[in-house]
């Protein structure tokens, strides 16, 4: 469903109130930067770098991999391999207490399904941390498929709340 850039705005503004007091305190985040309608991610990362926080940005590389690249202010991103802006910093993270994610569709109990390529999967195979998906309410759906190398997400922040997919409840 593609949205109107007003009601996208509309939206993100709302999901982002919905996300701070997930955010409020960490030391470290990885922010993706918004593309192809995703949950606009700037009022956040403006927010997050106000408040002192290590802010880091995916920079994809070679056979689906990425790293976390850390930003001091927002004009460090550059367009990247697909359009998307990425860190030009070469300040790397291997932890992050809060990672939000993109993705096309989620479910309910933490299935996420991103664009294919499997980036975020590997990336956060093994980490620890809070993962947490910023998505529109109709990016929600009853069930997805999943393998064993999918990572879940713990929470999922839309427009009407944040679903909470270890108890699976929306608060």
């Amino acid at each position: 469903m593609a949205l109107l850039p007003e009601e996208r705005a509309r939206l993100g503004a709302r999901i982002a109130e919905y996300a701070w007091p997930l955010l409020e305190g960490a030391q470290s985040v990885l922010l993706y930067a918004d593309s192809f309608g995703e949950v606009p991610t700037g009022a956040l990362a403006r927010r997050l770098l106000a408040q002192g926080t290590a802010l880091y940005y995916p920079r994809t590389l070679g056979g689906g991999r990425m790293r976390a690249v850390r930003v001091y202010e927002l004009s460090q991103l550059r367009p990247g391999r697909m359009g998307i802006l990425e860190p030009e910093g070469n300040e790397d993270a291997e932890e992050m207490q809060v990672v939000l994610l993109p993705g096309i569709a989620f479910s309910r109990c933490g299935v996420r399904l991103g664009f294919g390529a499997g980036y975020y999967d590997r990336f956060l195979a093994g980490k620890r941390g809070r993962f947490v998906a910023l998505a529109y309410s109709f990016q929600i759906v009853d069930g997805l498929p999943w393998e064993a190398h999918d990572v879940l997400v713990h929470a999922i922040v839309t427009e009407e709340g944040v679903c909470d997919c270890i108890k699976g409840e929306l608060k």
